[in-house]
Order: C-alpha cells, then structure tokens, then sequence
C-alpha cells in the first residue's frame, strides 16, 4: 500500500531540504508556506494550512519560533474540526524549536480537540538534513503515537536510531534541543575566544583551529563551526543569527522556569544581543558571533 500523503508546513532554509527528502524518498507532499513565492518542487501546493489539513492526515511543521508555532497550530486545529468523522486520525509533528512550555501549551490544544501532537525539533543545519544526518530529539503522546511519527514522516530525513524518545511529556523534546542549542551557542563564543587569542599572539587561527579539530576536539561541532569561525566564513542560509538569539533567549527562560542557574547562558543572550545588533552583522549565519568576539578583541575581522 502507498503511503499516505504527508502535509509540510514551513519552506524555510531546514523545511525545504527536509520537503526535498520527503520528495526523494517518493513520499506525495502537499507544502505550505506564509510566503507566496516559496514552493517545493515535486510537492502539491496549498494555499494554507487548512489545505494540508484537508490532504494529509500527517503534518509537519518547521516554523521559526513560538508565536508561528501557535499561528500554524491554531490554522491546523481549525481545520480538523471540519474534518470528516471517517477521516483518518490527525498527527501533527512540530519540528520546530520552541519553549517547552509552549510545546506543551500546544499539546493541550491539540488533544481537547481530538488531534495527535508530536513535538519533534531536529538537530541538523540545511546541509545537514540535505545529506541525511538529520537527528530529532521527540516526545508527546503516547509511545504509538511517536512511533506513526517516525514511520510516517521523520523516516524522510533520518533513520529511526536518529530519533530519541524522550516519553510522553511533550516539553521533554524541546528542553533536549535546547541543552544541545545550548552547547552549540556556547562553543562557538569558545572557539570565537581561544581563535582571538591565537590571532591576538600572531599565531594562525586556521592553523590552531586545524590542529584542535583533529585532535583533542575531533568531533563535528568543532570541526564544522570551527570552520566557520577561523576562516569567518558565515554567509546567510544556514541558521541566523537572530535565531540564534531567539534560542538563547528560550534557554534562559527554562532555566528560570526550573530555577536552575546557568551564567554561561546569561553571558550567551548578552553576546548574541549585541552582535544582533550590529548591523553588519545582523544578516549572516549564527556562526558570526565569533566575529563579534574578534571586534571585541580588537582582531581584524576582515583578514583570516
């Protein structure tokens, strides 16, 4: 039997590539997006959310923060109640980073209106979902539930040991993308240091950079930002800064919400808001809050 058509929501940089696998992998898509001139190609298009509702009986989403989360969900639950009685049942999988009390907000809604709810946020940059190494951190539901999420949509961009099961507590998920978030943001305000110091003393950044990422750091965060940062190179259509900001932002505030201290993390939402405001900054990858710490350093940032 033929898989059942599989609705996207969001053709950003990361909804796109992981439309173009559900597409690879003969998956029927039917996309979505607030703007008119975006479109998957090999996908049906939808006008709107209510569209997809009314084509797939699985849903995913890739929007950018908790008020789109909220905007798609609202679109999405409105829909389902004019759905048939025969229709089969609704799953959405929400692969977007957002706060764990907003994931569980959203979970609430959908389950008073009869409506699966999986939160899935993934760890992958456009490049890395392109090449299938996405990984999802995933909650929400029951255990049935978040296996039809893996089967009918997240099969597309990774395979089912990519996907981690964090129970049934919806915000589970989305505190695991955040520790991880969390970890990338504070690695590359490291790396943006410890190559400033390099540069400040005359010695090679690349060089250093070279040398730490095959050894002692060989892994692939330092090895890909790392990257990014000695050779300052951020060129826009990965992840942005702003969102990095926004995922800063959202740390510091579950780590509030559990009373639990992180001053690395205070220090990263000062960081992120100050490069973000640099105007030649504000349009480039996250990765170029290590040319904020050059300017801080008094390196300059236009050499390598």
């Amino acid at each position: 039997m033929a898989a059942a058509k599989l609705g996207l929501v969001g053709l950003g940089n990361l909804g796109m590539e992981f439309g173009l696998r559900a597409v690879a992998a003969s998956r029927s898509v039917v996309a979505h997006d607030a703007s008119p001139r975006l479109a998957l190609a090999g996908a049906a298009r939808a006008d709107s959310v209510g569209a997809v509702v009314a084509a797939a009986p699985t849903v995913v989403s890739v929007v950018p923060d908790d008020a789109a989360a909220r905007a798609v969900a609202d679109e999405l639950l409105a829909a389902a109640a004019g759905r048939g009685s025969d229709a089969p049942p609704l799953l959405h999988v929400s692969c977007s980073t957002i706060s764990p009390a907003a994931s569980a907000s959203l979970a609430a809604a959908h389950a008073a209106a009869g409506v699966g709810y999986v939160a899935a946020p993934v760890f992958a940059r456009p490049e890395n979902m392109r090449a299938g190494q996405a990984s999802f951190a995933v909650s929400g539901g029951d255990a049935a539930l978040r296996a039809r999420a893996v089967t009918d949509a997240l099969a597309c961009a990774a395979p089912r040991e990519r996907c981690f099961d964090y129970g049934d507590a919806p915000g589970a998920a989305n505190v695991a993308k955040l520790c991880g978030n969390f970890l990338i943001a504070a690695s590359i305000e490291a790396l943006g240091e410890s190559l400033a110091l390099a540069e400040g003393h005359g010695v090679d950044r690349e060089a250093v950079l070279a040398m730490l990422a095959s050894t002692i750091f060989d892994c692939a965060i330092y090895r890909g930002y790392g990257g990014r940062v000695a050779g300052r190179d951020h060129a826009p259509g990965g992840f942005a800064l702003h969102h990095g900001l926004k995922d800063v932002g959202l740390v510091q505030k579950a780590a509030q919400d559990a009373r639990v201290p992180m001053p690395l993390g205070s220090l990263l939402v000062d960081q992120f808001t100050a490069a973000s405001n640099d105007a030649a900054l504000a349009g480039l990858d996250w990765s170029a809050l290590g040319l904020h710490v050059s300017k801080n350093a008094g390196v300059d940032a236009s050499s390598k």
